[in-house]
């Protein structure tokens, strides 16, 4: 039996167009029993996503391609969403016990963090870009304190990064608790928080999630 294939194409951007690297070759998404109508819904997806960064922008984001399937396997193809949805509820369950687990190891190991924080949304401008939800594990916010003393600075007479104090101490927590999130994707923090928020855990008490606001 043939199914078809819709794929998302990745394109680059070369400062000039968004171009699509000759090795790429998409990335399945949807699977229609009939030609028909993969090409429809792909029409409808292309209409949808439109990039227009110059003169010669890019239009086709999606593909179709037949794919031939043997039969035993069809129901096994067809019941595959099902299968990666329940996957996905195990994942969850198992993120959210890893989190608590671990974040209570974290501050008996660091007993000077009394808490930690990061903001998470879905941006609603990327400047042409594809507007994805992330979570910004990468610049936390430690004891409540936003902007981390580092103790370091560039200087212009020397043309180099020198120390001139000692890191804060939310500095120096800044490597153990960017581990700990790192473990988990911003999936799993979506799902665990929601999105346009700002989570801080802290060493007592309930986390608390509040709304974000940002552009």
């Amino acid at each position: 039996m043939n199914l078809y294939v819709i794929s998302e194409i990745g394109y680059m951007y070369n400062d000039k167009n968004y171009v699509r690297p000759e090795a790429d070759a998409g990335i399945p998404i949807k699977a229609f029993k009939t030609k028909k109508n993969a090409e429809e819904e792909v029409k409808r997806l292309n209409r949808e996503k439109k990039y227009t960064p110059n003169e010669n922008p890019a239009t086709e984001f999606y593909t179709v391609a037949e794919v031939e399937v043997a039969d035993e396997d069809v129901e096994t193809y067809a019941n595959a969403k099902d299968n990666a949805q329940e996957a996905f509820k195990v994942r969850q369950k198992a993120a959210q016990k890893e989190f608590k687990a671990g974040a209570k190891e974290l501050f008996k190991a660091h007993p000077k963090l009394k808490s930690f924080g990061w903001k998470q949304y879905t941006p609603y401008f990327n400047d042409g870009a594809p507007c994805e939800f992330n979570a910004y594990m990468e610049d936390p916010i430690i004891n409540g304190v936003e902007d981390l003393e580092s103790g370091e600075r560039w200087s212009s007479k020397t043309g180099k990064i020198e120390r001139f104090s000692e890191p804060s101490l939310e500095y120096t927590l800044l490597e153990p608790v960017k581990k700990f999130l790192e473990q988990f994707e911003a999936a799993d923090f979506l799902y665990l928080f929601g999105d346009h928020c700002q989570v801080t855990v802290p060493r007592r008490g309930k986390i608390m999630v509040e709304e974000y606001t940002h552009d």
